[in-house]
């Protein structure tokens, strides 16, 4: 089960909070001890997956994993380029 990321309240007006204004939307780096951490700002819509949706999509890509197994791949990129040199849509007109 996926557990909730640690959420860290920074106090308003102290050295970290104003680090963190200082780097705007541009990712912030952390390194301690040779480890580098990556801190990115998250936008107010942007929402974290929910336990039972982490679960749900690990499923779906065990699910999936090996379907192409038994697929040509020649053949396949052979179509592909085909396809591509097959002009399909109407020219565009400006």
């Amino acid at each position: 089960m996926a557990k909730e990321p640690t959420k860290i309240h920074v106090k308003p007006g102290s050295e970290l909070a104003e680090l963190l204004a200082k780097a705007g939307a541009m990712p912030v780096l952390l390194e301690t001890d040779g480890a580098i951490y990556r801190l990115d700002r998250m936008s107010k819509e942007a929402k974290l997956p929910t336990p039972e949706e982490v679960s749900r999509s690990r499923a779906g890509i065990l699910k999936a994993a090996g379907s192409w197994k038994d697929i040509d791949t020649d053949k396949l990129k052979a179509y592909v380029y085909r396809r591509r040199r097959t002009a399909t849509r109407p020219s565009i007109r400006l």
